[in-house]
């Protein structure tokens, strides 16, 4: 009896991580890689804030702006960007703008910088997300960095 229960515990524990290994291996192959490229790529804090700030995004395989899904595109998982588009200068290549509120991208960053000292510069990448019609998602994990510069502040 016990070699029964011992056998069937056993298998179901093999089948739980064959189903296991075979979602884990769909999903990643349902995820498409992406570049981001900032414009500007860097932003002194004395200046204006960008409006808009401009995200180039290049995938790695046939995208437009119409095959991707608005409402899934995030920045940092909190801000979406107001116009999606394709880069009119690159036919025939995966190149898509997004268009994000200027303050919602400083805002993303400064979040993730934390603190900088007066007269200091420091990297941040963010990363957008987003899927599309087809059910295929993408990030730009890795990409899209801004320096940000802080000038010298004299004492009072």
């Amino acid at each position: 009896m016990k070699t029964y229960k011992l056998a069937l515990i056993s298998g179901a524990i093999l089948a739980t991580l064959l189903v296991g290994a075979f979602v884990v291996t769909n999903v990643e192959a349902t995820r498409i890689q992406a570049k981001l490229k900032w414009q500007p790529n860097a932003y002194h804090t004395d200046m204006p804030v960008p409006q808009p700030w401009i995200g180039l995004i290049h995938f790695t395989t046939k995208v437009s702006a119409s095959d991707i899904d608005p409402s899934t595109v995030f920045l940092e998982g909190l801000y979406q960007p107001t116009k999606i588009y394709d880069y009119a200068k690159s036919p025939g290549a995966s190149w898509v703008v997004l268009e994000f509120n200027g303050y919602d991208v400083l805002a993303a960053a400064l979040a993730k910088l934390g603190h900088m000292a007066p007269g200091q510069q420091a990297m941040v990448v963010l990363t957008i997300t987003g899927a599309l019609y087809d059910g295929r998602t993408w990030s730009t994990y890795g990409s899209g960095t801004i320096v940000i510069f802080d000038p010298e502040i004299s004492p009072p």
